[in-house]
């Protein structure tokens, strides 16, 4: 799972709840109620080894902004944040980007 979420950071923002529903996820995962976990755990490595970025924003933001270290394992424990929330407005997501394609430029 861990190289199919880094791919799919290098294609853009990629908000978790749309992560959780790909089919490479899904693959990885073996009960869908825990996916969120799984993709979690996968989440917070990936953060801690600075593979990836984890950005905070409106749904219709285009660009979100970095969540801090001391603030980012700690939402990406919560499983609100991997579900899409259409009723609310102001919906916040969480995003994530592999740090090579946010670099690839430099």
């Amino acid at each position: 799972m861990r190289q199919a979420v880094l791919d799919l950071g290098m294609e853009d923002w990629i908000p978790l709840p749309e992560a959780v529903g790909t089919p490479e996820v899904r693959a990885a995962i073996g009960d869908e109620r825990e996916a969120w976990a799984v993709l979690s755990d996968v989440l917070k490595a990936l953060v801690q080894e600075r593979r990836i970025v984890i950005c905070r924003g409106r749904w219709d933001d285009n660009d979100p902004t970095d969540v801090p270290g001391t603030d980012v394992l700690e939402l990406l424990g919560q499983e609100r944040w991997y579900a899409f929330h259409p009723e609310e407005q102001d919906e916040e997501r969480l995003y994530f980007v592999n740090v090579e394609n946010v670099h690839k430029d430099v």
